[in-house]
């Protein structure tokens, strides 16, 4: 696929199916990560995957800690999904270069991953694929921004019920979780 206002710069991620790169949108010099398919014909379950995953980011799109669809380009049978490049890391590289994350570092990381999973519910999005390559952080794990929402399933307000709100403080009707400290 040619991508004209594009110039690809290092490939992130590097899946059976697709492709991640940096790069940078030369008009605008914004820069994104283009999610591409591997093969040069994709099949109608990647292609689903891609269109399907910019439908569940355009409606997540207000909601913090989301990954952000600039496009969509189609062209010749195949297309390439881009985002806004937050400039992180994937959490799976930071822990293989560092092991296991501080209990302290733990802690933020989870709080931040859960208020975005508040917002992504509330908006009726459910992720369905969290692990630590979905995940993107900083070094510090201060910031964090999920993406690869392909397999996300899309209910307005489906899953709304599932945040602070109506889980009370503590979270949880009470089966499953832990006693208070």
């Amino acid at each position: 696929m040619e991508l004209r206002d594009y110039t690809l710069e290092k490939v992130v991620y590097d899946g059976d199916e697709t492709r991640v790169w940096r790069a940078v949108h030369v008009p605008s010099r914004a820069r994104v990560a283009i999610k591409i398919p591997v093969a040069e014909v994709p099949s109608p379950r990647v292609m689903g995957r891609l269109i399907h995953e910019r439908k569940a980011l355009m409606q997540l799109a207000e909601v913090p800690g989301v990954a952000r669809a600039r496009a969509l380009e189609q062209q010749g049978g195949t297309a390439a999904l881009v985002l806004e490049d937050p400039g992180l890391g994937s959490l799976d590289r930071l822990l293989a270069k560092q092991g296991r994350l501080p209990v302290g570092t733990a802690l933020r990381l989870g709080r931040l991953l859960s208020r975005v999973l508040e917002g992504v519910h509330a908006a009726g999005v459910m992720h369905k694929d969290i692990k630590p390559q979905n995940v993107l952080v900083d070094e510090a794990c201060e910031g964090v921004t999920l993406l690869d929402l392909g397999a996300a399933l899309l209910e307005r307000g489906r899953f709304a019920h599932f945040t602070r709100r109506s889980l009370g403080r503590g979270g949880g009707s009470g089966e499953g979780t832990s006693p208070p400290a």
